[in-house]
């Protein structure tokens, strides 16, 4: 009956003794989500939600992203009556979890029309404000489109989330300046959907870019609205140029090679700029060697003066010791 009884007495101890584990665990775990827990930072049109080691980032975000959604309304058509969300990840794990599924650790931004939310990596300001800027023009340009959004052409996606986020770089001028050349230029509608070889999709994206900005210089004021109103309206991507712009696809497609041409034109052949950085640093180079000519020339004359003066000082000394001190 002892034996019994100390056997049950151990038995209690293991099961207490896992209790205490149990809830030491627990309790770390409580203190982890804790210190893990959202902290938000308001804007006037957009929230960030962010974990305290990412204000900075928070900040960053709002910044480039508050007064964009306030254009992307007007220049897209559609209002939110809230607030647009931006969560702020610290990890790709944490980035993946609010996702709600598995995405490529290159993937450093993700827009949640759905749910009037963007996701993005907290990452150095630069990227940050580019990929935020991105990512909310995804946003707005779904809102807008509404229920046509996944028949909608790749181009005006793209196109617009460049646009917006002014994702322009001197190599993609180039790299249109050379498609120009070779007549190698999507049309409009081969930009519907975009290739998977990656050269040929960043000419897509790059042609992409120039016809937004096109387009939103029609109509400055209302930027995208009225093609986007045309678009969801006869779901044909010619109809809606026609009835928003009045141009034909034929006349769209000419005026686009035109504006791809207007940002080439100021583009110069590379054998001229290495030419011009050679001879910039020719003239560095002459410079450089005329200042150190004339420096050395300077204390050179220096130095022959210094001498002249020991030698005449030398020589009033040996004339005083000659003759001894004047009368």
């Amino acid at each position: 009956m002892m034996a019994g009884q100390g056997a049950e007495t151990r038995l209690g101890l293991r099961v207490l003794g896992r209790g205490f584990c149990l809830l030491a665990v627990a309790l770390a775990a409580s203190s982890g989500a804790a210190k893990e827990a959202w902290q938000s930072l308001y804007g006037r049109n957009v929230v960030a939600l962010y974990h305290e080691r990412d204000r900075q980032a928070a900040l960053e975000a709002v910044g480039a992203a508050d007064e964009l959604a306030a254009r992307l309304q007007v220049d897209l058509g559609f209002k939110l009556d809230h607030r647009a969300e931006i969560i702020l990840c610290s990890t790709h794990t944490e980035f993946e979890r609010e996702a709600g599924h598995t995405l490529g650790v290159g993937v450093l931004g993700l827009a949640m029309p759905e749910r009037d939310r963007v996701l993005v990596k907290a990452l150095p300001p630069t990227a940050l404000r580019n990929v935020t800027r991105h990512e909310l023009a995804h946003l707005f340009m779904g809102k807008a489109l509404g229920d046509y959004d996944p028949q909608a052409p790749r181009w005006l996606q793209e196109g617009a989330a460049k646009y917006y986020a002014e994702d322009w770089s001197a190599d993609e001028r180039v790299l249109l300046a050379g498609a120009l050349q070779e007549g190698k230029l999507y049309t409009i509608a081969q930009l519907n959907t975009f290739p998977t070889n990656p050269d040929q999709a960043a000419l897509a994206y790059a042609e992409s870019y120039v016809l937004v900005k096109y387009l939103v210089s029609l109509d400055p004021s209302h930027g995208l609205a009225p093609y986007i109103a045309n678009l969801k309206e006869t779901q044909d991507v010619g109809r809606a140029l026609r009835r928003a712009y009045g141009l034909s696809e034929a006349e769209a497609n000419a005026n686009l090679r035109d504006a791809i041409a207007r940002q080439s034109r100021s583009l110069l052949p590379a054998w001229a700029v290495e030419t011009a950085i050679f001879f910039v640093m020719a003239l560095i180079f002459l410079f450089g060697y005329w200042r150190v000519r004339r420096r050395s020339r300077e204390i050179r004359e220096r130095m022959e003066q210094e001498e002249l003066l020991d030698r005449l000082f030398e020589e009033s000394r040996r004339r005083r010791r000659l003759w001894g001190p004047p009368p």
